[in-house]
């Protein structure tokens, strides 16, 4: 199907497609007629136009094309080439290699996302943490330095969709979202983003690429370079990124900490030593 054969209106949409191609995929009938300035009639009759029979059809093709274009299918790099060599060599260049993925994610950071993210938290009623596969480890890192801090968590690692309704269904605009998205990406944390936007939840989004999943449902992104040697998800810099931000809300707590500690001390009491071996 040609532009030029296109209707007035469905130039529009192809116009916004072609435009926005990184959210377009994971609009809704509704919210892609809204951003393209059209009916939601229109924009099923641009489907069947281009050949599909319908808008699902259509919107699992973008998500499809999209994944095709930036996911790696793979995790593991093969082409090997550049990294031949004794194994002494082989371990300097993969040692410089992790220095540089946090290096780069630290250089380029925005320090404007991370001091709104450290407010976010600090002013929540209660963080939750959303992670699949390799993420869950520094999602639990992060969680621990959140209990230390007395910063009420919930981890969410995406192993039973159908509870997750039931766990996040009294959530208001009092909560934050903090979602790790890296490869391979699934696209049901982009669906948990768009959901606990529609409860008013705030969404802070740990990723690789601006065109995650999660990514456009968030109100702050914090990127990482996680591109390693070998693999596409090495978890240096976004560990690195969770514990500058745990050392940050450390030292902006540290007043809440200091009354908070004779309490604590009393109640460190029932759960001695002997106690913490039965």
């Amino acid at each position: 199907m040609e532009y030029n054969n296109l209707s007035k209106a469905q130039k529009k949409i192809a116009d916004f497609l072609l435009s926005r191609e990184d959210i377009g995929g994971f609009l809704s009938l509704n919210e892609l007629s809204d951003q393209a300035g059209v009916t939601a009639v229109t924009v099923v009759k641009f489907c069947k136009r281009i050949g599909y029979n319908t808008f699902s059809d259509f919107k699992r093709d973008c998500q499809n094309y999209l994944q095709s274009m930036i996911f790696p299918r793979n995790v593991v790099r093969f082409d090997y080439e550049d990294i031949s060599g004794s194994l002494d060599n082989t371990l300097q260049k993969a040692i410089d290699n992790e220095i540089s993925l946090v290096k780069e994610t630290l250089e380029h950071i925005s320090y404007e996302n991370i001091n709104q993210a450290i407010k976010m938290i600090i002013n929540c009623r209660k963080v939750y943490i959303a992670a699949k596969g390799i993420t869950i480890p520094v999602a639990q890192i992060l969680q621990t330095r959140l209990d230390f801090l007395c910063i009420e968590s919930e981890l969410i690692k995406m192993d039973n969709i159908n509870l997750l309704p039931r766990r996040i269904v009294n959530c208001n605009e009092k909560d934050v979202f903090i979602i790790f998205s890296f490869p391979n990406y699934t696209l049901a944390l982009g669906d948990l983003a768009k959901c606990v936007k529609s409860l008013g939840c705030q969404v802070i989004c740990i990723t690789d690429k601006t065109v995650s999943p999660p990514a456009c449902y968030s109100d702050i992104l914090l990127l990482c370079q996680t591109a390693s040697t070998i693999f596409y998800n090495s978890m240096t810099a976004p560990s690195s990124l969770v514990n500058i931000i745990a050392t940050l809300l450390a030292i902006e707590l540290n007043d809440v900490l200091k009354d908070n500690k004779p309490e604590i001390k009393r109640l460190s009491q029932y759960f001695n030593d002997k106690n913490c071996l039965r």
